[in-house]
């Protein structure tokens, strides 16, 4: 962030929205369950992958906007899964995957 700011211009405030995004799960973790959030979720871990793919062409050949906001909004939406998977958990467990198989779990587990 400090060495790109001035390339980023006005897509920073999509930037911060995230940072919020992700902060807020950590914070919901934190206040429901005590401990910050191990998840492992697949969306999260796609996001990483293009997060990363983003900071090497970012640094390598230059700004893609594209690439930025396709990696942003991966990134909100994970958030997103994040807090509800956050919210749909009785306590706290590690390597969840997602909200499908959390509702696919729960769904076996009341059948059983």
């Amino acid at each position: 962030i400090v060495f790109k700011t001035s390339v980023l211009g006005n897509d920073m405030l999509w930037l911060y929205f995230f940072l919020g995004m992700w902060l807020s799960g950590i914070l919901l973790s934190l206040i429901r369950f005590g401990k910050f959030p191990t998840l492992h979720l697949y969306s999260a871990k796609i996001s990483g992958y293009l997060q990363g793919i983003f900071f090497f062409i970012l640094f390598s050949y230059g700004y893609s906007r594209g690439l930025f906001f396709t990696a942003i909004v991966w990134a909100i939406l994970s958030g997103i899964e994040e807090m509800w998977v956050l919210l749909s958990l009785k306590e706290l467990r590690s390597d969840v995957k997602g909200i499908w198989w959390l509702k696919k779990e729960n769904k076996k587990s009341r059948m059983d």
